[in-house]
């Protein structure tokens, strides 16, 4: 019961607590002045008599009031101390509870503003309130920008993933400019690439925000006077807010875009310019600190343009010949396999022409194999000119080359390979200065299918009719007697 009334105690408010002691206090002193009394009393009376009885009646009377008088001035005493003290502190604690988080100032009711000591309490705290209110704002501050700092490494790290993950380049630039697009909030993004050979800069499609029609007509030519209003390899990124009467920028690349604020920032591959990053915007404004993200891009941007280059060359390497720069032999197998399949799976006329350049032996014997090897580029180059581009054109071995005809048949094939017949003996190939030049010819062979034959099939009906050709005489046509059915 004791511990109960303890624990009871302990659990009351400060106040609460006064209350209690002088409740306690007065029942206390009542107590033992009316125990007193009583015993006093009756001791007294056994001994005295009724006149002396009568007068320690009126001592013991004037003790009670005193008694009572104590317990007065106890209660006036707790309601002071409840009013002026206790009250004031029980609403400065309820002040305090009240802040809410970044709050600076403390809501103090009238009465704390009364009284001198509890006010400089109450200022006290009012300071307190108002460094942590400054405090908690400084901490939402660090807090935003942590994360606007972790969403941009998370923006870098999925665009560094896409740089390494793609090897086509329609997927590529799609990836980078959506990526950087929607890194900084922008409509538009774009990217630019320096063409050594045109010194020109051409937008590469896709792009972000554009239709790859607008996207592909932004070029322009890298001239003197456009290096010398803007150098981006000492000046760095261009910021600009008004790119129609920003001298620094060439109306070719904003002509299409009519955006009025947009960042340019250039990518290095090797110390020199290699590109270019176009961000535009219209109803909101690119910062620095856009800039300032975009240049991360444009690190990894560098790097996957140059990976895709390096891998379009290894892939040309891996599929084109050195000195012609025509097809292999491998990749002409593996696609006349395939346009062998297609024809036999839809019944489609398939042709194939074989040519062998007449006496070219006794021509490297003659001038030697170095312009034996310009005689082979020659040719090439006329190959290519004088075929559609849905047709192959492949160096097939040594003086042979081969031309697939798909959707040609014989006849129109034939028509095909008198033309080339015909345009490389016109051809006037140069020999050394001062000496007239030579006159070439070429044999060749022709096979037609229906689609019923396979890619060896149609190779050998080819080659045994280059082979009659040249029996034959040479500088002429010969077709395949073999029928396809």
């Amino acid at each position: 019961m004791l511990r109960r009334g303890l624990q009871w105690f302990r659990g009351m408010t400060l106040r609460g607590k006064l209350v209690a002691a002088f409740v306690v206090w007065g029942v206390l002193v009542l107590g033992v002045t009316a125990g007193y009394l009583a015993v006093r009393f009756e001791a007294l009376t056994a001994v005295l008599g009724p006149s002396r009885v009568t007068h320690i009646r009126g001592i013991l009377g004037e003790m009670v009031w005193l008694a009572l008088g104590l317990l007065l001035a106890t209660a006036v005493f707790g309601v002071y101390v409840s009013r002026f003290i206790l009250w004031p502190l029980s609403a400065l604690a309820r002040a305090v509870r009240e802040i809410k988080p970044g709050a600076s100032h403390v809501p103090l009711p009238p009465v704390l503003t009364r009284e001198g000591d509890l006010w400089e309490l109450t200022q006290a705290f009012d300071h307190m309130a108002y460094a942590l209110g400054e405090r908690d704002a400084q901490l939402q501050v660090t807090l935003r920008e942590r994360e606007r700092q972790i969403a941009e490494l998370a923006a870098i790290s999925r665009f560094a993933e896409g740089c390494a993950q793609f090897r086509d380049g329609m997927e590529l630039y799609q990836h980078l400019t959506s990526q950087m697009a929607r890194a900084v909030g922008a409509e538009v993004c774009f990217i630019l690439l320096y063409e050594k050979g045109s010194n020109e800069m051409v937008a590469q499609a896709p792009g972000y925000g554009m239709a790859d029609a607008v996207v592909t007509t932004v070029r322009y030519q890298v001239t003197p006077e456009i290096r010398a209003i803007w150098d981006f390899k000492t000046q760095g990124a261009l910021l600009c807010n008004d790119p129609q009467s920003d001298p620094r920028l060439v109306q070719e690349l904003i002509s299409p875009l009519g955006f009025y604020n947009l960042v340019v920032v250039p990518f290095y591959f090797q110390g020199r310019v290699t590109g270019l990053i176009v961000v535009a915007n219209k109803p909101k404004w690119l910062t620095h600190e856009d800039s300032r993200l975009l240049w991360v891009f444009a690190n990894h941007t560098s790097i996957a343009v140059a990976n895709l280059r390096f891998y379009q060359e290894i892939q040309q390497l891996a599929i084109r010949d050195g000195l012609t720069g025509l097809y292999n032999h491998r990749y002409f197998r593996a696609q006349i396999d395939r346009a062998a399949q297609h024809a036999h799976r839809y019944h489609s006329p398939l042709s194939l022409l074989l040519l062998d350049i007449d006496n070219f032996k006794t021509y490297n014997d003659s001038y030697g194999h170095l312009k034996g090897d310009l005689i082979l580029k020659e040719i090439a180059g006329l190959l290519t000119a004088h075929t559609r581009s849905a047709d192959l054109v492949a160096r097939y071995g040594g003086e042979e080359f081969v031309v697939v005809l798909p959707e040609i048949g014989p006849e129109q094939a034939h028509s095909v390979a008198d033309k080339i017949r015909q345009v490389v003996e016109e051809h006037p190939f140069a020999l050394e200065a001062g000496e007239l030049p030579q006159t070439l010819t070429v044999s060749v062979g022709v096979a037609s299918s229906d689609g019923t034959w396979s890619a060896d099939a149609i190779i050998q009906r080819a080659d045994e009719a280059l082979y009659r050709a040249k029996e034959a005489g040479k500088n002429r046509v010969v077709g395949s007697t073999a029928s396809s059915s």
